[in-house]
């Protein structure tokens, strides 16, 4: 089951990450929608406990942030050694709002996750610094809360303000189409 879950996961990374290209550069995502986040790279771990893993984001949604569509994928590990064990997630938005900065938040509810006990869902702040010189020279941001069903059931995307600073991703880049 989980090495189902592992390849459903990865198909729907790589089937976002060969879309990112073309749809990068394409500012004129059809109407009606006007906000759209969109990226693929690596995290380093920020603090103690977390992991190394890739994402993929592929998300719109209106001009007023209604119809939220698309989905985001985060598949890595945590821990060392015989301790090491995957963690993984994709899910669809529930919400997600960008403003005229590049800074956007939008809430994933998971609809397969693995590694992640009583975690249903999670919040992004994503920060487009710009278009980096290279991948592997980034230099945009992101910061994530994760949510058991409870604290999913209250969250919101009203502020593209993150509770606590950004840390900047370790390959890949973003774009925040407001």
């Amino acid at each position: 089951m989980k090495r189902m879950l592992l390849a459903c996961l990865m198909c729907a990374a790589l089937g976002a990450v060969a879309l990112i290209p073309a749809s990068a550069s394409a500012n004129s995502y059809p109407a009606p929608h006007k906000q759209r986040v969109i990226g693929a790279g690596f995290l380093s771990p920020f603090d103690p406990g977390e992991f190394v893993n890739f994402f993929a984001i592929d998300l719109s949604a209106n001009a007023d942030g209604s119809n939220p569509q698309g989905a985001a994928t985060v598949i890595g590990y945590i821990g060392s050694g015989t301790q090491k064990g995957l963690h993984a997630f994709a899910g669809t938005p529930v919400c997600l709002k960008t403003d005229s900065s590049g800074a956007a938040t939008f809430v994933l509810k998971f609809f397969a996750s693995t590694g992640i006990d009583g975690i249903v869902g999670a919040r992004f702040w994503v920060q487009d610094n710009g278009n980096p010189s290279s991948l592997n020279n980034p230099v945009d941001q992101i910061i994530d809360d994760r949510y058991n069903a409870a604290q999913l059931s209250r969250a919101n995307c009203d502020s593209t303000t993150p509770p606590r600073a950004q840390h900047t991703i370790a390959k890949g880049d973003t774009v925040v189409i407001n």
